[in-house]
């Protein structure tokens, strides 16, 4: 009678470390604190994402370290499992906990999506919420000073989740956003990334030109990605970041699915600040964009009154030329 051999789930940790090397970009054999990693580092895999039998396999593997051998584990084993544990050694769990985060982070429920999918429910959640959580946090900040601050330090965020939530980059929903995103630039510029502000050159252009279409769509303003890149403190280049080589990698087929819609453009007002050197002040640039009819033009700084107001009248025409308002002078 022949025996039915199923493989035991997981495999070593020794495998994990070398894969998660791969899929970072971190050379092997290496110590991370050597290597010149490419920032923000662990954010933005090099290669594909896990599939989902790899990533069971990383679950099952970070779970045994977690847990050991016993019938009924116990949180506090895995507690000083996890102070015990090295910037080095700490990938598995890590990146374990970025798959959970990317996976299932849109729904805003990080520590049962955890608890079901890391610890397969053998533990009491308020524990791991509670005793475990507050560890973990410590893993990720210990990553940081190892590595001399290559891996992206998250400033937004409640406290504990947000390191796996910050380096999942761009959720399911993130991307949706952008795909929609991505459809009215194909539709207003065709199948040019570089007009559509999508290379890393024109990052802060890019940058506004999202925030003015998340303004002017309404739908998705209220979205994880709008929140995101309006934060003031280095995440919101961070995701901007993200999201351009997102819609880089994905522009052919965007512009693609669009080819032939060009008819139907959406307008989106470009805008940068510059400073004339010669002259001694700062303008905002308004690039050839789409004006239908009078339009007006408020300058706001800040919470004061309006600076400058300038009305603009377009007869026979949809286009006009870059436009320069005066923000700041000498006086």
């Amino acid at each position: 009678m022949a025996m039915l051999v199923q493989r035991a789930p997981g495999v070593s940790c020794d495998y994990w470390q070398h894969k998660i090397r791969d899929i970072t970009g971190i050379p092997q054999g290496k110590s991370l604190r050597a290597t010149d990693l490419v920032r923000p580092w662990f954010l933005v895999p090099q290669h594909d994402e896990l599939s989902e039998d790899e990533a069971a396999d990383l679950f099952a593997t970070v779970r045994r370290k977690l847990l050991g051998r016993a019938v009924r584990p116990r949180v506090l084993y895995a507690i000083r499992y996890v102070r015990n544990l090295g910037p080095e050694d700490s990938l598995p769990l890590l990146y374990a906990m970025r798959h959970v985060a990317r996976e299932r982070g849109s729904i805003g429920r990080y520590w049962p999506a955890f608890y079901e999918e890391i610890l397969a429910g053998q533990l009491e959640l308020r524990d791991v919420q509670v005793r475990l959580a507050p560890e973990l946090a410590q893993v990720w900040l210990r990553l940081y000073e190892h590595t001399r601050g290559a891996l992206y330090y998250p400033r937004e965020g409640r406290r504990f989740i947000k390191w796996p939530l910050a380096h999942a980059g761009l959720l399911r929903d993130d991307e949706e956003v952008l795909r929609a995103f991505g459809t009215t630039l194909a539709t207003e510029y065709g199948g040019d990334p570089s007009a559509a502000l999508l290379l890393p050159d024109d990052l802060d252009e890019f940058l506004l030109s999202l925030l003015d279409w998340l303004e002017q769509t309404g739908d998705f303003a209220n979205s994880h990605l709008a929140r995101l890149v309006h934060k003031k403190d280095g995440t919101d280049v961070t995701i901007g970041e993200l999201a351009q080589r997102w819609l880089h990698d994905q522009w052919e087929q965007i512009a693609r699915e669009q080819d032939g819609r060009g008819a139907n453009r959406a307008g989106l007002i470009r805008r940068h600040l510059r400073y004339d050197a010669a002259r001694h002040r700062v303008l905002l640039i308004l690039r050839e964009s789409v004006w239908p009819g009078d339009v007006e033009v408020r300058l706001h700084w800040g919470d004061e009154v309006p600076v400058h107001t300038r009305f603009i009248s377009v007869e026979n025409s949809t286009e006009c030329s870059p436009m320069e308002i005066l923000v700041l002078s000498p006086a």
